[in-house]
């Protein structure tokens, strides 16, 4: 088991933070775990996605994990706010 040592909420506000950084397109519009992992974190990316936790698709197990930009993005601030 994983021992959180940042909450999540801090964890989320860290990845908003580090998105604000970046132009929206800079971004593709489909976004791939090659895309987010620098955002999240390797360890949560994978924790968030064995929980089934991440908005998108994995069409096949340990498949590419695919989501809309615009949908990351609101899944993030929604988790913030709810965190």
């Amino acid at each position: 088991m994983t021992t959180l040592l940042y909450s999540t909420h801090a964890r989320v506000r860290h990845a908003l933070d580090r998105l604000s950084r970046h132009e929206p397109a800079q971004l593709p519009p489909v976004l791939t775990s090659r895309d987010v992992v620098p955002l999240l974190g390797r360890a949560w990316f994978h924790e968030l996605l064995a929980r089934h936790a991440l908005p998108g698709v994995q069409p096949a197990h340990c498949g590419v994990w695919r989501c809309d930009r615009e949908t990351f993005v609101l899944w993030l601030r929604e988790v913030c706010d709810g965190a």
